[in-house]
């Protein structure tokens, strides 16, 4: 009996399991957030903290983490462990993206190609380090307005991807040993200020000038002889030094930034413009212009060395140009390309009129044109700053342009032999003068404009026509032999007998 009884509790417990068993199975399958809270509760049971659980590290901080580490003393000073770069110096972030990293004077010896990863990044200052050389991969900076390398010393070539940094503003490459440039370099089309002062420059490539948007050039302490010419093309330029450097000559095309435009370039004193070319075009078409001149020069010798009626500087630029009776009629617009020249002499020519491009002229100390038939004198005459002597006489000129009252150096006035009825206000500020000559015109008083001018020693008015007394001022100028009369005015002046 008692093992039947055995035998059914037995059968008993086997059912109960077997019915336990299937309910098991046909349970539904946990959902989502059941697995996420016993997972939950499974690592509480494990002691695991859920609020501890590791961010995850950006391109940004690996990028610079990459950089701390390859960089073994470096004096950065960021805490590792901070992986927000919060408490990082130098290095600034917008919407939790590395935009600026100041790593001036840090210690750095190297760039690790994963500074290419920072997306963001617009300002990145490496001056004052060791760095020897640029990875390719800092072309990926596709955001990068400004760069700063200066003074690394080492930093010898640049990689041809620096050309993708299409944002790029500002690079300054001063203080390295770069002796060249990629050509590629002037595609950075938007590059504003360019410093490559103090490298080992020998040349620079044409493309330079493709720099279009360029306002600051510093290319002071190389080793250049020349510049190309294409420079000329940068007239958004305001600064382009160019001191300290092995050059002697540069282009016209780079002068005229100067001369023509708002560019101040600072060279050394031995340096000037490559004048010979533009002189030498400006002269042929003085030539060509006048067919039946007499000058026979030989227009294929192209440094004009043999030429007759010319005198040269050093450089093998013009310097003089004297016409007189050579048979020349006409003076062509080309006459203002002649820069740097100091003489000209028109004189015994039958020109009537000068081209008003004589103004470009800044250099001219002396302009000579008596007995050239002239008729008018344009008002550029007043451009020339540097005029210090103006001969005019003996043409037939019946008035004169006010601007000629602007020339600050002026020392000799000679208008005598010509048709003038009257002197333009303004002359008195031609305070450098020492002698005018005004005889055998058709002046009927003397110019008052000439009264008080502090260098004046000689005024020549004789043989005009004085039709009244003269005033007290200028009988004291006639008394102390300053005003020079004829016997026929001396009585009419009034002025006592000195």
């Amino acid at each position: 009996m008692k093992n039947k009884l055995f035998i059914l509790i037995m059968l008993a417990c086997a059912l109960i399991l077997l019915n336990m068993a299937c309910s098991k199975d046909d349970a539904p399958p946990p959902s989502e957030k059941e697995e996420e809270k016993e997972e939950e509760n499974d690592g509480n049971e494990e002691g695991s903290d859920p609020m501890g659980q590791q961010p995850k590290l950006t391109a940004d901080y690996l990028a610079l983490k990459a950089l701390y580490e390859a960089n073994n003393g470096n004096t950065l000073g960021w805490n590792l462990d901070d992986t927000s770069m919060q408490s990082w110096q130098g290095v600034g972030q917008e919407n939790s993206r590395v935009v600026r990293v100041d790593a001036m004077n840090k210690g750095l010896k190297k760039l690790v190609p994963e500074i290419g990863n920072l997306e963001m990044l617009k300002a990145l200052n490496l001056g004052r380090n060791q760095i020897e050389s640029i990875p390719k991969e800092m072309g990926q900076l596709n955001s990068l307005v400004e760069l700063q390398l200066q003074f690394n010393e080492y930093i010898a070539s640049l990689p041809p991807e620096l050309v993708l940094l299409s944002e790029l503003e500002i690079l300054n490459l001063s203080g390295n040993s770069l002796d060249s440039l990629p050509f590629e370099i002037g595609e950075i089309s938007r590059l504003k200020q360019f410093g490559l002062a103090n490298n080992k420059l020998k040349q620079l490539p044409p493309e330079v000038g493709n720099l279009g948007n360029l306002e600051l050039l510093n290319l002071s302490g190389n080793e250049l002889t020349s510049l190309p010419e294409s420079i000329g093309n940068l007239v958004n330029l305001t600064i382009l030094n160019i001191k300290d450097n092995d050059l002697v000559l540069i282009s016209q095309e780079i002068c005229n930034l100067e001369d023509e435009g708002d560019t101040v370039i600072n060279k050394d004193n031995r340096v000037r413009c490559n004048l010979i070319p533009i002189h030498y075009e400006a002269l042929v078409a003085l030539y060509n212009a006048n067919p039946n001149n007499t000058l026979g020069w030989d227009l294929s010798d192209t440094s004009m060395q043999s030429w007759f009626g010319l005198s040269f500087f050093p450089d093998g630029s013009v310097s003089q140009l004297r016409l007189a009776f050579t048979g020349i009629t006409r003076i062509p617009k080309e006459i203002g390309d002649i820069k740097g020249l100091e003489f000209i002499d028109f004189g015994d020519l039958y020109i009537e009129y000068i081209a008003p491009e004589i103004g470009n002229l800044t250099s001219l100390e002396t302009l000579s044109a008596p007995y050239a038939r002239l008729n008018v004198i344009p008002p550029e005459i007043g451009k020339l700053v540097n005029l210090r002597n103006l001969y005019l006489n003996n043409n037939r000129l019946e008035e004169l342009p006010k601007e000629l009252g602007n020339l600050p150096k002026l020392e000799q006035l000679h208008l005598n032999d010509n048709l003038l009825e009257s002197i333009p206000d303004g002359y008195n500020n031609l305070i450098t003068l020492d002698k005018v000559i005004l005889s055998n015109n058709n002046l009927s008083e003397v110019p008052s404009a000439f009264i008080g001018l502090p260098q004046l020693t000689a005024i020549y008015f004789d043989g005009n026509p004085l039709a009244d007394p003269l005033s007290l001022e200028l009988c004291e100028l006639y008394s102390s032999g300053i005003l020079s009369l004829d016997a026929s005015q001396i009585s009419t002046s009034g002025c006592p007998t000195p």
